[in-house]
């Protein structure tokens, strides 16, 4: 009994000395500006998903390749490193949107100003393909439209307790050529939503920078929608004037 207590307190020695040494090579900081955390709700869910473990023999076709929806052009895929929210999945109504630019072949002639997005309601199997859901109109004369749309953000807003995809809107984030930041370039921002169900109700909004309150817009990253409709992105707040 005595040599299991003394090599009780040996082994508890030498735990509390590994601690020791591992605190002192912890070293501390602090933050240099207070940061507030957002405590907004979260909707509950009751959703138990099961991972799906295909049984693949090696014979057959692994990956089935399903046309989508086009774009004149390509730098909103992660054009340097800015990998935006382009695709998006809802499992609580089992529908999948791509977000993107207009033109390309499906769109002869469109404007690369102009957003749409290809939406599957029945977990990527189907799709229907470019529906247009921000038309930018502003032309104030210069090389672009002062509201042509760039690098693309988008989510899936499904509201409590829907299992619709009718009911769900697609939600977009995007930065504008308004020029209020940068001559005939950066500055604005441009948001809306459109209606799954019915393609024909959209919304749009524009705001610019203002640099009388020091507010310099620029192109925003780091989007999330949460569940309760609130939208969250980040941007740098520098003058490239």
């Amino acid at each position: 009994m005595k040599k299991l207590l003394l090599l009780g307190l040996v082994v508890s020695l030498g735990l509390t000395v590994s601690a020791q040494q591992l605190r002192q090579n912890v070293k501390s900081y602090s933050a240099i500006n207070k940061m507030e955390i957002a405590n907004a709700p979260e909707k509950p869910s009751n959703v138990i998903e099961e991972l799906y473990a295909p049984n693949y023999d090696g014979k057959n076709k692994f990956v089935t390749i399903i046309d989508i929806g086009t774009s004149a052009n390509a730098y909103g895929y992660g054009y340097g490193g800015g990998q935006k929210s382009i695709l998006a999945y809802n499992s609580e109504i089992n529908t999948v949107t791509h977000f993107h630019r207009m033109g390309g072949d499906l769109d002869p002639g469109g404007y690369s100003g102009d957003l749409g997005y290809d939406v599957s309601t029945d977990g990527g199997m189907n799709f229907t393909n470019m529906v247009e859901c921000y038309v930018a109109t502003e032309n104030g004369g210069g090389q672009y439209f002062t509201d042509a749309a760039r690098y693309p953000n988008h989510g899936i807003y499904n509201p409590m307790g829907n299992t619709d995809p009718a009911n769900a809107y697609v939600s977009f984030f995007v930065p504008t050529l308004d020029g209020s930041n940068s001559p005939d370039s950066w500055g604005g921002y441009g948001y809306g939503v459109s209606n799954i169900g019915d393609p024909s109700y959209t919304t749009k909004h524009l705001v610019s920078s203002d640099p009388g309150d020091n507010i310099y817009r620029y192109i925003p990253d780091g989007f999330c929608l949460t569940n309760t409709g609130e939208v969250w992105v980040t941007d740098i707040n520098q003058d490239w004037s």
